[in-house]
């Protein structure tokens, strides 16, 4: 089974990239803003949501504190502008598991969802973030 992909950015040229980058390998969903996320995250249960803070409407943050009701089991990676350690520490208190900074490297990127996936799998520890290019 292949494994789900949300991706969460008001910015339709960050989506569309990110989802030709991982496309090949995994199903990749997209939402452009905090709301459709929620309603996504509801229905698809993804394994891994990819997720910018600085959103119209609902925040990447305020998705985040109440991602474990919509979809507990999904682990999200922070995916920001934002290279702030307070936004960091708030969004891992929220239950990120890690926190990149764009502009992102690609091969670091497929490379930090396979390790989360690994992790989720009991096969590699996950904890490992802040990661900035």
């Amino acid at each position: 089974m292949t494994a789900k992909i949300l991706i969460v950015d008001d910015e339709e040229d960050i989506r569309r990239t990110l989802a030709l980058l991982l496309g090949d390998d995994y199903e990749v969903l997209c939402a452009g803003g905090g709301e459709e996320a929620l309603r996504t995250l509801a229905r698809e249960q993804p394994e891994v949501m990819l997720l910018d803070i600085t959103m119209p409407g609902l925040s990447g943050l305020d998705v985040l504190a109440v991602k474990a009701e919509a979809a507990p089991k999904t682990t999200v990676v922070m995916l920001t502008s934002k290279a702030d350690i307070e936004f960091a520490q708030r969004a891992l208190q929220l239950g990120a598991v890690s926190y990149v900074t764009k502009p992102f490297d690609h091969d670091f990127l497929r490379e930090e969802i396979a390790r989360i996936l690994k992790a989720a799998s009991g096969e590699e520890d996950p904890y490992r973030p802040w990661r900035t290019e």
